[in-house]
């Protein structure tokens, strides 16, 4: 179920929905009850009445609407109209936007109730992801003003992100021009550009740690090129490292991966696209209790289940997280 714990309260002469104030401990906010069904629930419960078509012209009918958390689960059917409900949450700040719009039409096409909720979760809410939630996604991989490693990074509001969580930065490229570029950008005491570890390809992790130590946590981005070339020169191990994959790259993903478990990592993840958060994660609002795979074995299977539900499942990419 797709959802949180709301409270009905109904005296024969007026209906209220109260709703936890995550804010504050055991404090509900009063909602005047709107009736209907929500159309997450139409969409669990394979409604076919109002059709696809016609709900997808209705999201046209409330992008006008002002509210604070425009998404699926705040709008309720009624006979073939749609309305919104709690739109003046002041923790949220997802108004309506025409990429917001397009997800949605996307998700009234799905029939499968499994990849309606797969949907929900992992394109609709993660790709909001607040700043507060993507520093908490960062302090389950490395603490604040850790040192990190950030190799062929092209995405400068990621590097960004690190920076303001107080990590320092070790940054690597092959691309001359982005060092340039992002030099421009961070002119910053914790931002430092390795210009010639990259081309000792060979030593290249032996030669940045010796010069700068042991990161916490290093990322590894596809523009650098073959990414398992650089993975096999790591010989020891990094508390924490990412590499970006690609399901059309399989093999090249295996090996890295039996690279990593040579050296003794035991723990992966996977996050998928550019979004910040795990794809293995609890989640209480569904009584879904992943945690971090403990083999390679276990994460490709978990990936390939992901893809199977996921609604570009050819072109599906994001990143491995690995620990010790």
């Amino acid at each position: 179920m797709i959802g949180m714990k709301l409270l009905k309260q109904s005296n024969f002469e007026k209906k209220t929905l109260c709703k936890p104030q995550h804010s504050v401990k055991d404090a509900y906010k009063i909602a005047s009850w709107v009736p209907g069904i929500n159309l997450v629930t139409f969409k669990m419960c394979h409604g076919i009445y109002p059709t696809t078509e016609m709900l997808q012209k209705s999201l046209l009918c409330i992008k006008d609407d002002f509210h604070s958390d425009w998404i699926i689960n705040n709008m309720v059917l009624q006979g073939n109209r749609l309305v919104t409900i709690d739109g003046d949450d002041d923790n949220c700040r997802l108004f309506f936007s025409q990429k917001k719009l397009e997800a949605h039409q996307h998700l009234l096409r799905l029939e499968d109730p499994k990849q309606v909720e797969h949907y929900f979760w992992n394109k609709l809410l993660k790709t909001d992801l607040s700043r507060r939630q993507i520093i908490k996604f960062f302090s389950q991989i490395f603490p604040a003003t850790a040192l990190i490693f950030d190799i062929g990074s092209c995405d400068a509001s990621s590097i960004d992100l690190y920076l303001g969580y107080g990590a320092k930065i070790i940054y690597a490229h092959k691309d001359i021009s982005k060092y340039n570029q992002f030099l421009s950008k961070f002119k910053n005491e914790d931002f430092i550009v390795e210009k010639n570890a990259i081309n000792d390809s060979d030593n290249f992790f032996e030669t940045l740690i010796a010069k700068y130590g042991i990161p916490k946590f290093c990322n590894i981005d596809n523009s650098i090129g073959n990414v398992f070339e650089v993975i096999k020169t790591l010989r020891s191990q990094i508390p924490c490292i990412a590499f970006a994959f690609d399901m059309r790259q399989k093999l090249d993903l295996e090996a890295c991966l039996n690279h990593l478990i040579g050296l003794g990592y035991k723990k992966f993840n996977f996050s998928v696209r550019d979004i910040f958060g795990f794809a293995l994660e609890p989640n209480k609002y569904i009584n879904v209790h992943k945690d971090w795979a403990h083999s390679s074995q276990e994460l490709l299977e978990e990936i390939d289940e992901y893809a199977q539900l996921d609604y570009d499942e050819q072109s599906l990419y994001g990143h491995i997280y690995a620990k010790c």
